[in-house]
């Protein structure tokens, strides 16, 4: 059995967790032709979503503080759960409720693996490693999100990332 080095899950699952911001111009012309939104739609359901990631922050701070520690592999399988979802959701109202849980999953992840990189022995070595990583997930998604989009439709973005969080 292949062991992978904590500090190299930790990377991946940031990076797959984050992607949505990493690519956020991709993502918000997405949402314009996916669900027809105005500016101030498109604005409200990003900050609907990074306001998820701040809720996560303080809701892992709480529940640490009272013995519970949420699992990343369950809130990754919730943020897929949550791009698969918003493929296929056309009521706006659902869609925001949808990515604004996402954002929780993903931020649930990303403080997650902010522990455990943090705790490696050179954290610093290890923070780098990850953006590297991330940088890298963010460059092929730049190059292959837009093609597959205008191959297929809008749903096929929310899928991919769906896919990219399995």
């Amino acid at each position: 059995m292949v062991h992978i080095p904590f500090w190299l899950s930790a990377c991946l699952k940031l990076a797959v967790s984050v992607s949505v911001f990493s690519i956020l111009p991709s993502y918000l012309t997405v949402l314009e032709q996916h669900l027809a939104l105005s500016s101030a739609s498109l604005n409200y359901l990003a900050t609907t979503e990074l306001m998820g990631f701040a809720l996560a922050c303080a809701l892992n701070y709480y529940f640490l503080k009272h013995g519970f520690r949420f699992n990343d592999n369950v809130a990754l399988a919730l943020l897929c759960f949550c791009h698969l979802a918003s493929a296929f959701t056309a009521d706006i109202s659902l869609f925001f409720v949808i990515r604004g849980l996402a954002g929780v999953c993903a931020g649930l992840v990303i403080v997650r693996c902010y522990e455990v990189l943090g705790a490696e022995n050179n954290p610093d070595a290890a923070f780098g490693k990850a953006i590297a990583i991330q940088m890298l997930t963010t460059a092929v998604l730049f190059l292959l999100l837009p093609g597959l989009v205008n191959y297929f439709n809008t749903d096929i973005f929310f899928i991919a990332l769906g896919g990219l969080v399995a």
